[in-house]
């Protein structure tokens, strides 16, 4: 049986709502998922013609380190669009050892207050084999928690200026 368990970072941008929804999937998000301790950034992306559009996918491929020669981490793709509102990913077929993890998925919530854009993303993850998930929870809990903490500072930064290229 499967355990899931859930993170979830929050910041305001100070943009436009179009260009925060926008930012976080169809920006640059090798710019976005540099990496933390042993939790290696993301090098580029393969095969990715469709992505951001429902049902529309993509490889996302990390960069080595000491702990890992890199390459391809699993299948990511859509499974709802909003426009302006949510986003709904998860990356399953999982090719790199993360401790059991057998499916990641992430939401991206974005509402238009006084202050700007608050963007929250919540991201689940299922653990699959019971005797790895203590490790499962401290990767997830403390180093996957703070690569999205990182990265939604990036985004922040990216949807604020002027220089992110977006898909579509």
């Amino acid at each position: 049986m499967s355990k899931k368990l859930k993170v979830e970072v929050s910041a305001i941008f100070n943009c436009d709502l179009e260009r925060a929804f926008k930012i976080p999937i169809l920006g640059d998000a090798t710019s976005f998922l540099k990496g933390v301790g042993p939790l290696p950034g993301i090098d580029r992306f393969e095969d990715d013609d469709t992505w951001g559009q429902i049902n529309g996918s993509r490889y996302p491929v990390a960069k080595s380190n000491l702990l890992t020669n890199g390459g391809r981490v699993g299948y990511d793709k859509i499974y709802e669009r909003k426009e302006n509102e949510y986003w709904n990913w998860g990356v399953t077929n999982i090719e790199t050892f993360v401790f059991g993890i057998t499916e990641f998925e992430g939401e991206l919530f974005f509402e238009e207050i006084s202050d700007g854009i608050h963007v929250r993303w919540v991201y689940h993850c299922s653990i699959g084999n019971a005797w790895l998930r203590p490790f499962a929870w401290i990767f997830f809990k403390w180093f996957w928690k703070k690569n999205i903490n990182n990265a939604i500072s990036y985004m922040k930064v990216a949807a604020e200026g002027s220089g992110v290229l977006l898909y579509k």
